[in-house]
């Protein structure tokens, strides 16, 4: 082989899955694809072995030089045909029709690699949540890429309910705990995760480094005459989501207020000042927004404010505690504070979940066996 490379293909990103390119060395036999997987077998984890192999004349080059990975990843891979073991038994067979849906394959035989008919790291562990549910075990993922078949995967789940029926299955049987909706009782006080227990203490002034908020930041700039849709959409987003009503209670917890006051935004009249004026007070307005540290048993824990530039032209001040919202909820914050903004007569489907159910169920996690042993693996693996 004079090069190889191995790229990830396939469209949807679960179903993505590894392939290799070789090019053989001038004058010699071209490579053997069949005899250069097993050598990879025989020294690397099955998931790390290309689901296939194609020996090509040539990499294609970017204009730099460089492997062209998106040119490889555009060519037609095809997956590797076999023949195929039929199910033994009543648990191969469940076992084969559940990589037939995870796969998307017509056919799955006992003896057939995961790895080698798509499957990924990905698919690897959504199989395991349904390997939970549908035979009561907990097959580990290090279990699933050293008996990547049917075949090994029905050996390990037999294995797993043996122990399981040695020790009355407890620890097997148990059902973990779901995110239950419980819009009665919506606005009791209710944990906080660990990320808001961390930045609670860190707004503590009595730590060293401490009286600072984990909080964001961000100005936007917008066209428009009507500043009034910017305040009533923001008032939308208020009375949509809970955590935008939230406040923390001095016992360490956090509650969902049922009612807040309308919130007002200040307008600041910029328009035709002199250029220097207008960008001394918006950076007053940068200094003092960004570096806040909110009260956190007060609502809001967030601020929201309006320069207006021009008479079609606003700057939009939004200063936002990252004790009520993370990166991936603002991101959510603004898509539909956007759309509200646009059309106000928009009407969204009201969320059936709250973060209050959500972290209830993180909670009682805490509590199972399933937690503990994951606890106490951890401990023994960390220093």
């Amino acid at each position: 082989v004079a090069a190889a490379v191995v790229v990830a293909v396939g469209e949807a990103r679960g179903a993505r899955r590894l392939a290799g390119f070789v090019v053989g060395r001038a004058g010699e036999e071209a490579p053997d694809p069949a005899a250069l997987k097993e050598l990879l077998a025989s020294r690397l984890p099955s998931y790390m072995v290309p689901s296939a192999l194609l020996v090509l004349d040539e990499l294609p080059l970017s204009a730099n030089g460089k492997v062209d990975r998106t040119a490889l990843g555009r060519l037609e891979v095809p997956v590797a045909e076999a023949e195929h073991a039929a199910p033994r038994t009543p648990l191969e067979r469940e076992l084969a029709a559940l990589w037939r849906e995870f796969l998307g394959v017509e056919t799955v035989g006992i003896d057939d690699q995961l790895f080698d008919l798509g499957g990924n790291s990905l698919v690897a562990i959504q199989m395991l949540g349904r390997l939970r549910s549908t035979f009561g075990v907990e097959v580990s993922l290090r279990s699933l890429f050293e008996a990547p078949t049917v075949a090994g995967l029905a050996a390990v789940i037999a294995q797993l309910k043996a122990v399981a029926g040695e020790t009355g299955g407890e620890a097997m049987d148990e059902e973990l705990p779901r995110v239950v909706p419980a819009p009665a009782d919506r606005w009791q006080p209710f944990p906080l995760n660990e990320v808001q227990q961390a930045y609670l203490l860190g707004r503590l002034g009595n730590l060293e480094l401490g009286d600072v908020a984990a909080h964001s930041y961000l100005e936007i700039e917008v066209e428009t005459r009507e500043p009034e849709r910017v305040e009533r959409a923001w008032q939308r987003l208020i009375e949509r989501h809970d955590m935008l009503r939230v406040v923390f209670t001095p016992d360490g917890r956090q509650r969902v207020l049922a009612e807040v006051p309308e919130y007002r935004i200040e307008i600041l009249e910029l328009a035709g000042l002199p250029p220097d004026e207008v960008e001394a007070a918006l950076a007053a307005v940068r200094e003092r927004l960004s570096h806040q540290v909110l009260p956190a048993d007060r609502w809001p824990l967030f601020e929201f404010g309006i320069s207006r530039l021009a008479a079609e032209r606003i700057r939009i001040h939004i200063s936002l505690d990252l004790l009520i919202a993370d990166a991936w909820s603002s991101q959510i914050l603004l898509r539909e504070f956007a759309q509200f903004a646009a059309d106000p007569a928009l009407q969204m489907a009201p969320l059936e979940l709250t973060f209050r159910d959500y972290q209830l169920a993180a909670e009682a996690l805490t509590r199972t066996a399933a937690w503990a042993r994951a606890h106490a693996y951890w401990q023994r693996r960390l220093p």
